[in-house]
């Protein structure tokens, strides 16, 4: 997972429940932290109702990629998302805008957390920036109608031929 601990922006900046989760590390840096704990590793985002919500990862220097994986808490999630890769932050390649989390694979994080983990391919391509986005009136998924966000445990992005776990 070459994003791994790679520098995040974006609007999943907001913590669910602060009598329970710390803000440190900041909430948007668990986007790479490698965890899908839901204490320590996930970060939710702004009502997707109101506001388009986004992540941006930077790689850190152009590179060949191939898979991004983003890892969904099943309790509130993005029924419509798409997938960008860049160079730069001018130029961008639309990889889909019609994602469904729930289309990913149905895992447990390590406290039993229900998790969407979602594929998109690439094949092999160059790419330096990796986005994440929920355009504004995007459908999404709450288990419980006080939920207005929508929540990433991970962005992972691979080289080509790298074995996944």
């Amino acid at each position: 997972n070459i994003a791994l601990r790679a520098p995040v922006t974006g609007t999943f900046t907001q913590n669910i429940e602060p009598a329970y989760i710390r803000d440190t590390p900041a909430i948007i840096e668990r986007v790479t932290d490698g965890k899908l704990e839901y204490f320590a590793g996930m970060a939710s985002s702004g009502d997707p109702k109101n506001v388009g919500q986004w992540v941006e990862v930077d790689l850190g220097k152009i590179q060949f990629i191939s898979d991004i994986v983003t890892c969904w808490w099943q309790l509130a999630y993005p029924k419509k998302f798409s997938v960008k890769i860049a160079t730069d932050t001018d130029h961008w390649r639309d990889l889909g805008d019609t994602f469904d989390a729930a289309a990913g694979k149905s895992i447990s994080g390590p406290s039993g957390d229900p998790v969407f983990e979602h594929f998109v391919s690439v094949g092999s391509a160059l790419a330096r920036y990796v986005r994440v986005e929920i355009p504004q009136g995007a459908p999404y998924e709450r288990r419980f109608n006080r939920y207005r966000f929508v929540s990433l445990f991970e962005l992972k992005v691979y080289p080509p031929d790298e074995v996944r776990p």
